[in-house]
């Protein structure tokens, strides 16, 4: 009976993020309809083309929110190798110079970034994704590397193997952060959908302020933030650095307060606003007439 509850525990850990993984399928569609709105017409133009509706905003909109989450809905069911694409484990204790070790094989998130963003300049398929795939996962993979948790492991893989008591229901850290963060950001909002919560959301976080880095730079920027807000805030140990590894914490579940929530929130919601705003950037870079 111990060995039986102890297996449940730990399949329910591990398929938890499974269900809308990095924000949830509303936090990835948040980020598609904050893109949309700063697209320059000739990237809107492309993005109809691609994806197969009328060059009109509100149409580029919704079909970029149904591209964001095809990568997780679809690609993961049916080319299991895509999962690797979604994280860059960076370890607490690595600095910038170990991030390139972090990604071997050019799987992970940073670098399937970039490479999809090098086949849509070049108008170029590759053997397996069309360019409809190739900007889908564009689109998710600029919301996944804004998600803290993408781009940190503490031999937890990426907090997945980390359970969490919280007032906000979550079972582990990295779907604390995702979608559990994001309902609450919802919640509070008062909005009903990701079009409207984007909406909010570019009212509360101008693009002003929100200059584009490059793929290893904002990963970078993810696992800083999931440092200092994640781990550190909740005092959680650093484990060796064992990049695949899936360690709990030997004192169990972590407890998460309601303030904790309510102080990451807006780390959240900013991360959200500046992912939609980076991924217009990059559109609008990969088809600047």
């Amino acid at each position: 009976m111990v060995l039986l509850s102890i297996l449940s525990i730990l399949v329910s850990l591990v398929s938890v993020p499974v269900r809308g993984w990095a924000w949830g399928y509303d936090g990835h569609q948040i980020v598609a309809y904050i893109a949309a709105d700063h697209l320059t017409p000739a990237a809107r133009r492309h993005v109809a083309q691609i994806l197969g509706v009328a060059d009109d905003p509100s149409a580029v909109a919704a079909a970029m929110a149904r591209a964001a989450v095809r990568p997780d809905l679809e690609f993961r069911t049916s080319a299991p190798e895509t999962v690797a694409w979604h994280y860059i484990y960076i370890c607490r204790q690595d600095t910038a110079a170990d991030e390139q070790a972090r990604c071997p094989g050019g799987d992970c998130v940073t670098a399937r970034l970039d490479r999809f963003v090098d086949e849509l300049k070049a108008g170029k398929d590759d053997p397996k994704w069309n360019s409809a795939a190739q900007l889908a996962f564009v689109i998710n993979l600029m919301g996944e590397i804004h998600q803290p948790m993408h781009a940190i492991t503490n031999a937890d893989r990426t907090g997945m193997c980390i359970g969490v008591l919280s007032p906000q229901p979550a079972k582990t850290l990295h779907s604390l952060w995702g979608e559990a963060m994001v309902e609450r950001l919802e919640h509070e909002s008062h909005t009903r959908g990701p079009a409207a919560t984007a909406k909010a959301l570019e009212k509360r976080y101008p693009d002003s302020h929100m200059a584009m880095l490059p793929p290893d730079r904002i990963a970078w920027e993810s696992h800083q933030l999931a440092e200092s807000d994640a781990y550190r805030e909740l005092g959680i140990p650093m484990q060796p650095c064992r990049p695949t590894a899936c360690t709990a914490p030997l004192g169990g579940a972590v407890h998460v307060s309601q303030e904790y929530i309510d102080r990451n929130t807006p780390v959240v919601s900013r991360q959200l606003a500046v992912g939609g705003y980076r991924l217009a950037a990059m559109l609008n870079g990969i088809w600047n007439r």
